[in-house]
């Protein structure tokens, strides 16, 4: 039983120097196309370039970034530089896009 409690305070005491800290919160990143089909990114609200974006997420040690913005009117071409600036960051990220249907969409259905 001693040993039992020996090990229990050595372990009681390895773990009394480590400290959990709170995820920080994820960065909002939009991805966007003027109207001249200019690609446009922004971090928190602050227009950024890609590769200002990499070096912004770099100095961060930002964990998590949630993409909005990337519908139907943004091309592919702005979407490539955004994922390759997450990549060259080191951001752990997952992909997955969520999508709306239309306004008109009740229209555009089949009779049932």
């Amino acid at each position: 039983m001693l040993k039992y409690q020996q090990r229990l305070l050595v372990v009681a005491i390895a773990l009394g120097g480590c400290t959990v800290s709170e995820p920080s919160p994820a960065l909002q990143l939009r991805v966007a196309a003027t109207s001249a089909g200019e690609c446009t990114l922004s971090l928190d609200g602050k227009t950024l370039s890609a590769d200002e974006l990499t070096e912004t997420l770099k100095i961060s040690g930002a964990q998590e970034v949630h993409l909005s913005g990337m519908d139907m009117s943004v091309p592919f071409r702005c979407v490539c530089p955004t994922v390759a600036a997450l990549q060259r960051a080191n951001v752990p990220f997952r992909l997955g896009f969520i999508s709306e249907p239309p306004a008109d969409s009740e229209s555009a259905r089949p009779n049932d």
